[in-house]
């Protein structure tokens, strides 16, 4: 097994984090912007409190404690792998990195409580899903379970 040098899967391109992102979530381009959107609000809000003059240990802050697990979560499970596809073998591939998926959403479903107009968060949610399964079901017509 060491010493396979080629395989199925190409090597590994450069942009490979926001097209395994785009493939989670269907690669609907009506999606990407709102999935960016929630992700930066995410981003920015935990950036804004981790300046807040607040003392104590990570575990008491739970904001930055989730930031800091998810960020190690999705990191780590896409460093191993592409290390590998750059010393070894291309082993990067969508499907072997689904396990970030949740990750990802809870990333997102905080974002989206982080808006405070109750209208504007259920219109993102209802459009979010809708797409989903807009996607699902007419564009992929994945209708078997």
């Amino acid at each position: 097994m060491v010493r396979i040098k080629s395989f199925w899967i190409a090597p590994v391109s450069d942009n490979f984090f926001i097209d395994f992102f785009n493939e989670y979530f269907g690669d609907t381009n009506l999606l990407k912007p709102i999935l960016l959107i929630l992700l930066l609000v995410y981003t920015l809000h935990v950036l804004l409190k981790s300046k807040d003059p607040e003392t104590g240990k990570i575990k008491d802050k739970p904001l930055q404690f989730s930031f800091l697990a998810l960020s190690i979560w999705i990191f780590v499970t896409f460093l191993i792998p592409y290390l590998r596809s750059l010393l070894s073998v291309p082993m990067l591939f969508p499907r072997y990195t689904i396990v970030i998926l949740p990750a990802f959403l809870m990333i997102l479903a905080y974002g989206i409580e982080l808006i405070n107009n109750k209208l504007v968060k259920y219109l993102i949610l209802s459009f979010f899903i809708t797409l989903s399964v807009v996607d699902i079901v007419y564009v992929k017509n994945i209708t078997q379970l």
